[in-house]
């Protein structure tokens, strides 16, 4: 059985530089796609729906995020493949940070604003 070759190796600086890699082009990325699938999501329904249904452009917006989220996926698996693991545990890293920064800072202000009383 052949013993696949390591990309990384020793190498430290090429670990760092593809984990920043995926932790920064995972929010590239993620906000360029979002942005278009939103715009197109938008066209459409102006174009198909001339009612003010918001029932209707939640689930297509709903359905753009499952597309966004099946991409990532994608892309995690590829890499992974690859031997390009530092970028998948970097794409996984600003997902996460992505999503629970925002949600730690919201508890915070909750506390703070909330009162001890």
């Amino acid at each position: 059985m052949e013993e696949k070759e390591d990309y990384y190796g020793d190498n430290k600086t090429r670990k760092w530089t593809d984990l920043a890699i995926g932790f920064f082009g995972a929010q590239f990325v993620n906000s360029n796609i979002g942005g278009i699938l939103y715009y197109i999501i938008i066209m459409i329904f102006k174009f198909l729906f001339k009612n003010n249904n918001q029932t209707i452009i939640y689930l297509l917006i709903g359905l753009g995020a499952i597309l966004l989220i099946g991409l990532n996926i994608f892309i995690i698996k590829k890499f992974k493949k690859n031997g390009r693991e530092y970028i998948s545990k970097g794409i996984i890293i600003g997902i996460i940070t992505a999503i629970l920064l925002p949600l730690l800072a919201f508890g915070a202000c909750m506390v703070a604003f909330s009162g001890f009383n």
